[in-house]
């Protein structure tokens, strides 16, 4: 019998009502509920009771969510308590991201392929964009893969090193990592592994959660540093103008049905 690799996923955040059931549904699919983790940042107990404990390990933390690297740094450390606790790889991921295996067996044929050899993988990065005067409003009560047509690869933001079987010295939000001290190339891409951003999925949504989280109070040290800034912006035309930012730099492209096909959500 072969021993395959042990993976966990670790996710951030509070009463999140927009990605998670959509999160759940996708990485249920590849992983063992017992190995995807929740570190919640003070959900109601409703929500906890409802939402997490039924499909996900629930991790609690007293740190403010509206302190990025505070919460940045909560996620690395326990990344570092789960490996100690017997996982090769743990996986850090936003609510709204798809890790997606463009391969035989998908993500879950993936994670179980891993082995000792493999160290650190790189993914592809893409973002999904809703474009309103070429699409419908998101329907949010029927499949989401369905419906989403255009994406454009951002290896910058989107093009994450998350699989490593040691603890990286990342940059916040785990975009790129360092090493001694100085931004490390992309030398480990798998071009099968992609990192999916589906925070554009629907233009009316995006706008709506950005006013909402512009309202917040968020952390002198997560201002001082300029983190988060899309979604500190309080003007609604210079969230709508960032919306479309990405429309007027980059080529857009349709989604392969290949890959809309095989992300069941």
């Amino acid at each position: 019998m072969v021993n395959m690799e042990k993976v966990a996923i670790i996710c951030p955040i509070k009463d999140e009502n927009t990605f998670i059931h959509k999160f759940f549904e996708y990485y249920k699919q590849h992983l063992d509920s017992n190995d995807i983790y929740i570190l919640d940042f003070g959900s109601s107990e409703e929500y906890i009771n409802d939402v997490i404990n039924p499909n996900a390990i629930y991790l609690q933390t007293d740190v403010d969510i509206l302190d990025a690297p505070g919460v940045f740094n909560e996620i690395k450390r326990h990344m570092v308590m789960l490996r100690n606790n017997g996982y090769d790889f743990v996986i850090p991921l936003d609510v709204d991201e798809i890790l997606y295996y463009d391969g035989d067996g998908g993500l879950k044929g993936f994670l179980q392929g891993l082995t000792k050899s493999d160290n650190i993988i790189t993914c592809r990065g893409y973002e999904v964009i809703h474009i309103p005067t070429l699409q419908e409003d998101l329907k949010r009560d029927e499949p989401w893969a369905p419906q989403i047509k255009y994406w454009y690869p951002d290896q910058r933001w989107y093009g994450k090193t998350l699989i490593s079987r040691d603890q990286l010295d990342w940059v916040i939000g785990f975009h790129k990592y360092k090493i001694d001290n100085a931004i490390e190339k992309d030398w480990y891409v798998n071009n099968n592994l992609f990192l999916i951003h589906m925070h554009k999925i629907d233009f009316k949504t995006t706008i709506d959660r950005h006013q909402k989280w512009s309202s917040m109070t968020w952390s002198d040290e997560t201002i001082e540093n300029g983190y988060n800034y899309h979604y500190r912006m309080t003007e609604k035309q210079k969230i709508i103008d960032w919306y479309f930012e990405p429309i007027l730099k980059n080529i857009i492209y349709e989604i392969p049905d290949v890959v809309k096909n095989n992300i069941k959500i």
